[in-house]
């Protein structure tokens, strides 16, 4: 995976203080990026399709038609195979969606985090998971289709994956220095802001998407979830 990051330093006016607007270029196929793997139509018969290659077509195909469009079937034809072939992994369409959606879990989430925890500042690690979401192609609709899903082999994942996502957002505004209750208010409003990106994405007429994941967006939605100099010391 690709992680590039880009940091520069705004003085803040009337504050006295320096703030970080942090922005992050983060090509991570954990971050919803599966769209970016370059599967061939037709793959070589010599070639071994591996579980993960199975799961990683399935999302593929996931992130362009929802989760309903995942089946044995059409992950073969994204394959360039007969859906013979899945079942010498998976016995049913259901393992191949429980086996792609925990892949998704650990690219979207577990991995993310990891390479997250290595920003020392709350301010990177804020901008980078904000950068990432709003940075994105909206064609790619990954995490909205997963966690907008009603398929119940998707509860599981997605509850443990919004355990996590928001531990560690409660993490970052520890950092900033609040206590334990308001981490726990900041986190889910961060996250709740986060979702309403994925929901707006891809609800929202073309021409009026709000975000490109410029410079400025990212300042500025930094800016609006980091919890003012008074809130942090109180």
């Amino acid at each position: 995976m690709e992680y590039r990051q880009h940091c520069k330093c705004q003085s803040e006016k009337g504050t006295g203080q320096d703030t970080h607007a942090y922005v992050h270029d983060l090509r991570l196929a954990s971050t919803s990026g599966f769209a970016e793997y370059d599967l061939p139509m037709a793959l070589p018969r010599t070639e071994r399709l591996t579980p993960e290659r199975w799961a990683v077509a399935a999302l593929i195909l996931g992130a362009r038609e929802g989760l309903a469009a995942i089946n044995m079937e059409r992950v073969a034809a994204e394959l360039g195979v007969t859906k013979g072939s899945a079942y010498h992994h998976f016995s049913s369409r259901a393992a191949l969606l429980d086996s792609a959606l925990e892949l998704w879990k650990k690219r979207a989430t577990q991995d993310l985090i990891d390479q997250l925890n290595d920003l020392a500042s709350p301010h990177e690690r804020l901008a980078a998971i904000l950068g990432a979401s709003i940075g994105r192609d909206p064609r790619d609709g990954l995490e909205y289709y997963i966690l907008t899903s009603q398929d119940p082999i998707a509860t599981p994942v997605i509850d443990a994956v919004t355990t996590a996502r928001l531990r560690f957002l409660e993490e970052i505004y520890r950092d900033f220095g609040l206590d334990e209750h308001r981490s726990r208010l900041w986190a889910r409003s961060c996250y709740s802001t986060y979702l309403g990106l994925q929901v707006l994405r891809h609800t929202l007429p073309t021409d009026a998407q709000v975000g490109t994941g410029t410079s400025a967006d990212i300042t500025e939605m930094v800016q609006q979830l980091t919890p003012p100099a008074t809130d942090s010391a109180s």
